[in-house]
């Protein structure tokens, strides 16, 4: 860690710095883990440290858990009882839930409502006061408001819901679900975290409850034991003090804090100072860890107790997160029927030809016969020649 500048100006002899803790499952809801700071001064003090013992007190909110979510629909039948309500066009509801807390009791609390983008595009009108305060209870956080929807008309409601499908690559109605959130943020007392500075090194152990014997018990028990007299009137003339027997009286607080602290090894010194200064079991093993002397009980108790201006709060955030069903089934692609086959060109169909009908004629025959000559040249020629009438 670097050097360290003063952060307080009234104080120049005081820095501050901010750590991470890491707190597992075996420490126990109450415990008190040990955490150890070696501080050393390398301009001053060069090889001498300081170590800071810091006692922190381990508070389990982790079992907190949120109540049923209450809806509140318009429209009968939009839930099925499954814990999955079904989301339909137009459907005005209210929804609302607080947070339990079984072993802490909550000062306050806020709830924000976060909307996934499959369900916001589903929502016609939408409204929720995200700055009123949760109620608080002695063990829960009840709603301040409740958040109010109007779902879209059916045309816009199923359009934009298709679109988110494809953008999601739904395959069935199992994937049609919406999400919604809330997010708490619980304001609880934090638990009491003392410290104590000391030049050595401290050693840290896990501090458990041990077994005590018969004859260890037995001498608790006769430790809480005393004879009291059994008081009575005075009848003497100069009697001012009388009894009329003796009672055996057990100082059952006395044993119980005795038991308790035997079974955490705390010295009987240091449990009997404690008890006087009205310490409990658990402060008083906390001070034999810090190995702190009986005489500073009295500041350590100052210290663990709360600050007179009011409880520092601690913030705890949850998220719930709650499933929408909503109706919407897959667009099945039917393919296109095919073209029908062209029909079969017709059978060529053979018509026997006609006899044909002899043509009658009439013939007549005119035969010409001549001789010409021509005078120029003395050709002579001869024709014959047949007409058809």
């Amino acid at each position: 860690m670097p050097e360290l500048a003063p952060t307080n100006s009234s104080d120049p002899q005081t820095a501050q710095f901010a750590i991470w803790a890491y707190i597992s499952n075996e420490c126990s809801d109450g415990s008190w883990p040990k955490l150890q700071v070696r501080v050393t001064d390398t301009h001053r003090n060069r090889g001498d440290e300081v170590v800071l013992n810091v006692a922190i007190k381990v508070t389990n909110v982790s079992n907190a858990s949120p109540t049923p979510l209450l809806f509140d629909a318009d429209m009968p039948g939009s839930s099925d009882g499954s814990g999955v309500i079904s989301l339909q066009p137009g459907l005005a509801f209210e929804l609302s839930h607080g947070f339990y807390f079984p072993n802490h009791q909550p000062i306050s609390g806020q709830m924000a409502w976060v909307i996934g983008e499959g369900f916001n595009g589903l929502i016609q009108t939408y409204e929720y006061k995200s700055d009123s305060e949760m109620v608080a209870t002695s063990s829960a956080l009840r709603a301040g408001d409740d958040a109010d929807f109007t779902l879209l008309p059916t045309l816009t409601y199923y359009k934009n819901l298709q679109s988110h499908a494809e953008s999601r690559d739904w395959d069935s109605s199992d994937d049609a679900v919406v999400w919604a959130a809330t997010d708490i943020t619980a304001m609880m007392s934090p638990p009491y975290t003392t410290s104590s500075t000391t030049n050595q090194t401290q050693p840290t152990t896990q501090t458990t409850a041990r077994l005590l014997s018969a004859k260890a018990v037995m001498q608790l028990a006769e430790g809480s034991i005393s004879l009291e007299p059994r008081p009575a009137k005075p009848l003497g003339s100069g009697a001012f003090e009388a009894s009329d027997g003796y009672e055996i009286v057990m100082d059952r607080s006395l044993f119980m804090y005795s038991y308790s602290c035997a079974t955490l090894s705390i010295p009987t010194s240091m449990c009997d100072s404690g008890r006087k200064l009205s310490l409990s079991v658990q402060q008083c093993s906390m001070c034999k860890d810090l190995d702190l002397s009986p005489a500073d009980c009295e500041s350590h108790q100052q210290q663990v107790s709360p600050k007179s201006t009011g409880p520092v709060e601690l913030a705890y955030s949850f998220r719930q997160l709650y499933p929408f069903k909503v109706e919407w089934e897959p667009k099945r692609i039917v393919p296109p029927a095919p073209a029908p086959a062209p029909a079969p060109a017709p059978a060529p169909v053979f018509v026997e030809a006609p006899t044909p009908v002899p043509l009658a004629l009439e013939y007549k025959y005119r035969l010409e016969l001549g001789i010409a000559s021509s005078p120029a040249d003395y050709y002579n020629s001869t024709s014959l020649g047949v007409n058809f009438i």
